[in-house]
C-alpha cells in the first residue's frame, strides 16, 4: 500500500514536527515508507492530498490538528476509496478524540498500522468538505479569531478567548434555516450544524451528533444577550448547553442558511465565505483508519 504523510510544521505551534518524529519510528518500525510532504502555506494540504491521490496513494495521513485535517480531507476525492489518516499535533484534535485515535503520536501511528478502515459521512457546504461541526455567524467570527492567536494556546484556552472576544461586538442577526420538514426564523447568535459533536478543543456543541448515521445535528443559538451566552459557555463543555430555552436542537440532511450577506461562514473552525449557504450532507463518503476497539462518537 502507496502510503503520503503530510505534515503541517505550524500546526499546535510546532509541535506537530515533533509528533511525526515519534510516529516516523514506529512506521518505520513496521517496515513502512512513506513519502513525506510538509506543507508551506494555508491551503497547501489540500494541493498535497490531491497529488498524493493522483500519484497513486491508498492512505493519506496528515499530521496537525483539526485545520490540517480539514485541508487534507479536502484534497481527496469524495465518495473515493483512499483511506485518511491522522496523527493529532495541533491546537484542537476533535476530529481525533470523535473516532478515537490517540492523542499520543507512537499509539496513533499504531492505530495507522493495525487499525482498520471505517466509513464515515462527511458534510460540505460553500463547496468545502467538512469533518467535525460547520456553522454561521458568531462561531465562525470566533473561528476567525481563533484562528489569528497563537497556536501554541491549547484549543480550549483560544476557543474561549475568542469567544471572550467576539461577544462584544458580534450579535444575533435574522436568519432562516429551511431543513428537510420544517423551517426556522428569528435572530440567531448562531447556527452550528454538526457531523460530528466537538469543535473548538473539546466543546460539545452538537452532543447528538453520530458521524456515521447519515444526518446532521443542527443547533441553532437564539437572541443570546452576552450574559446568557456567559452562562452557556460552560455548559458547552458537557453538551448541556441544549437545555437553555434559546437554544435549539433539529436534525435535518441538507440546511440552507440565509441572512444578511455579511455573517461568516465556517467548516470545521476555517471561515470561508458568508452568507447565503447550503449544508449537505454525503453519507458513509470516506474510509478513515481508527482502532480496531470501536470508539465513543
Amino acid at each position: 500500500m502507496k502510503v503520503t504523510v503530510i505534515v503541517n510544521p505550524a500546526a499546535g505551534g510546532g509541535r506537530a514536527v515533533q509528533e511525526w518524529k515519534k510516529a516516523e519510528q514506529v512506521l518505520h518500525g513496521a517496515g513502512w515508507t512513506p513519502e513525506i510532504r510538509f506543507t508551506k502555506a494555508r491551503g497547501h494540504a489540500t494541493q498535497l492530498a490531491a497529488e498524493a491521490v493522483d500519484g497513486g496513494s491508498e492512505l493519506v495521513v496528515a499530521v496537525g490538528g483539526d485545520g490540517t485535517a480539514h485541508e487534507v480531507v479536502n484534497g481527496l476525492p469524495i465518495p473515493g476509496r483512499a483511506i485518511f489518516g491522522l496523527i493529532p499535533g495541533g491546537t484542537g484534535n476533535d476530529f481525533a478524540k470523535t473516532v478515537g485515535i490517540p492523542l499520543d503520536a507512537r499509539a496513533a501511528a499504531e492505530v495507522l498500522v493495525k487499525g482498520k478502515p471505517r466509513v464515515i459521512d462527511v458534510g460540505r457546504v460553500l463547496d468545502r468538505y467538512f469533518l467535525n461541526v460547520a456553522g454561521v455567524g458568531f462561531d465562525a467570527e470566533v473561528a476567525r479569531l481563533v484562528n489569528s492567536s497563537p497556536k501554541a494556546l491549547p484549543g480550549p484556552v483560544a476557543y474561549v478567548l475568542g469567544i471572550l472576544r467576539a461577544i462584544l461586538f458580534y450579535h444575533a442577526q435574522e436568519t432562516t434555516l429551511t431543513m428537510d420538514d420544517r423551517t426556522w426564523k428569528g435572530r440567531a447568535l448562531l447556527a452550528a450544524v454538526g457531523n460530528a459533536k466537538f469543535y473548538g478543543g473539546g466543546m460539545m456543541m452538537c452532543p447528538h451528533a453520530l458521524i456515521d448515521d447519515g444526518r446532521f445535528s443542527v443547533v441553532v443559538g437564539g437572541d443570546l444577550n452576552v450574559i446568557e451566552v456567559l452562562m452557556v459557555l460552560p455548559k458547552l463543555f458537557k453538551g448541556e448547553h441544549l437545555s437553555h430555552p434559546k437554544v435549539t436542537e433539529f436534525e435535518s440532511v441538507r440546511i440552507a442558511v440565509d441572512g444578511p450577506a455579511r455573517v461568516p461562514v465556517h467548516a470545521d473552525g476555517e471561515v470561508i465565505g458568508t452568507l447565503p449557504a447550503v449544508f449537505d450532507l454525503l453519507p458513509r463518503a470516506l474510509p478513515v483508519m481508527v482502532p480496531v476497539s470501536p470508539s465513543r462518537d
